[in-house]
């Protein structure tokens, strides 16, 4: 026999645990091994009355090792309703860290899902499963108030511009409730890189000038991408491995300020670009040419598809102009008064619309200002001015491409109106017999969107330390550039993925 002595139970003592003083006090005394069944019940059902821990939510991360554009939902159960935690984010690039946050609320099922709730009271908002991979500033200068304080006052310091020069991002992540850490996991997200690369020298063609960038021999594709950057001139180093990773061979040309190139982005011949299609056409024996132009390179793909149509299967032009502007000259900024076309044909100056004509006095003092501080100086605005009064001879001729044509641009763009620029390409193409021409607008994007996956947030704005001195602004809000990535490449990769055998599939 044994004697239980049971405590007196207090208003947090669970339901069941009331059930066992009552049996007790009721009982008397029990026999030992009911007693002993009792309690092995009771602890079976019920927690100790002591200061046991909560359970642990219930967390599905996303996947842990991923290319850098993959799906970044997480799901967070087994929470109160209306219970508040934090998704916090941290990597280490350099000797800096980086870090993002935003806060949730669970619903009535005790449940959030970062794909379809609204973030909020953190360093990005809405419903953007994404936001804690661009949305992160250094922990030094947490927030885009004191982080763009730090760039203003200290515009080169490579503190406070996030590289994204390593194969792979190295996140932390955990879930926070009240600042308490309740999960936490790492993820990797992988860069694309091709497969192996080489330089297009003088030993591989006389004049051409850029790189290859070569897919794995079992992921080879019969369409090749040639890719053009813009108006800095050299070389575009991310974009290409982002195609060879997918399976098509890619060449970056460089038109100048590259190697023995011209080192003024002036009077350059369109003859260049056909010579630099052939010989890639050739050297990979690739059936199909999609040439891809971002900005000046935009306008670029555009007139060398209209001249040169044999040899162009599709064009992906980004923020491209409808018109030919003038040239770039020998330092950015010279284009503010640079005389001559951007591009000849035949040897002769394709008809363009000069840029000076913007530079009215307020113009000029407007510059001045701006360039000192964030968010800098938009020459959209001015762009906007001479275009609406540009002659037709200027036009980029839409309704002569004969090749598929995808156009993009952001509804916040600070180099020049874009939205405008496709809108009036589109329409031109409208009234023609061309074909499968597609348009994405990306309302919050600006000039520079970039590829996704990565931070953003100093992304809307650049410091230019040549030619003219101080801070640009290439438009767009850190979401919008983050959306207009995702939803550009995947627009790009469907558009590519039509190319076939059989010309553009619908």
């Amino acid at each position: 026999m044994l004697t239980l002595l049971l405590i007196e139970p207090s208003e947090n003592t669970p339901d069941l645990w009331r059930i066992a003083v009552l049996a007790g006090r009721v009982g008397g005394v029990l026999h030992r091994t009911r007693t002993l069944c009792l309690l092995a019940l009771l602890c079976a059902v019920a927690p100790w009355p002591a200061d046991a821990e909560e359970s642990p939510p219930a967390i599905v991360w996303p996947a842990q090792d991923a290319f850098i554009d993959a799906d970044n939902g997480i799901v967070v159960s087994g929470l109160a309703p209306g219970q508040v935690i934090a998704v916090h984010a941290e990597e280490t690039i350099g000797d800096t860290v980086w870090a993002a946050h935003a806060h949730y609320v669970a619903n009535e099922r005790g449940i959030i899902d970062t794909r379809t709730f609204h973030a909020s009271g953190g360093t990005w908002s809405g419903i953007d499963a994404n936001g804690w991979t661009w949305a992160m500033y250094p922990t030094s200068h947490y927030g885009a108030s004191v982080f763009n304080q730090a760039r203003a006052a200290n515009p080169t310091d490579p503190k406070l511009h996030p590289a994204d020069s390593s194969l792979r991002r190295t996140i932390e992540l955990s879930i926070r409730d009240a600042g308490r850490i309740v999960g936490r996991t790492t993820v990797f997200r992988k860069r694309p890189t091709a497969a192996a690369q080489y330089e297009v020298d003088e030993t591989k063609h006389r004049t051409v000038r850029g790189r290859v960038y070569l897919p794995k021999s079992s992921q080879k594709k019969d369409v090749g991408v040639l890719v053009l950057g813009g108006s800095f001139g050299g070389l575009l180093k991310r974009e290409p491995h982002w195609f060879a990773a997918r399976g098509y061979v890619a060449m970056s040309l460089a038109y100048f300020k590259y190697g023995d190139l011209p080192t003024s982005g002036s009077q350059l011949p369109l003859e260049y670009f056909a010579e630099a299609l052939q010989w890639f056409r050739s050297a990979e024996k690739v059936r199909q040419v999609v040439v891809m132009g971002r900005s000046r390179g935009g306008e670029a793909a555009l007139l060398i598809a209209k001249h040169f149509p044999k040899l162009v299967d599709g064009v992906i032009a980004q923020a491209p102009s409808h018109v030919v502007n003038n040239g770039e000259g020998e330092a950015w900024g010279d284009w503010l008064t640079e005389p001559q076309s951007m591009w000849t044909l035949g040897g002769e100056d394709i008809a363009h619309v000069p840029y000076e004509k913007s530079q009215t006095q307020e113009a000029i003092l407007r510059r001045k200002r701006s360039m000192q501080r964030l968010p800098g100086y938009a020459t959209a605005p001015e762009y906007g001015a001479i275009w609406k009064d540009a002659n037709s001879v200027y036009s980029i001729p839409a309704a002569q491409i004969a090749a598929p044509v995808l156009l993009q641009a952001g509804g916040l763009d600070g180099i020049w109106p874009s939205v405008w620029a496709v809108e009036q390409l589109k329409e031109q193409c409208a009234t023609s017999s061309c074909q499968h021409w597609i348009v994405d607008v990306f309302p919050d994007g600006g000039h520079a969107w970039g590829m996704p996956g990565e931070i953003t947030t100093a992304r809307s704005s650049v410091f230019v330390d040549q030619g003219i001195k101080g801070f640009v602004w290439l438009g767009g809000t850190p979401a919008g550039n983050a959306r207009a990535a995702r939803a550009g490449w995947a627009s790009v990769q469907s558009f590519l993925n039509r190319l076939d055998s059989n010309g553009f599939s619908p």
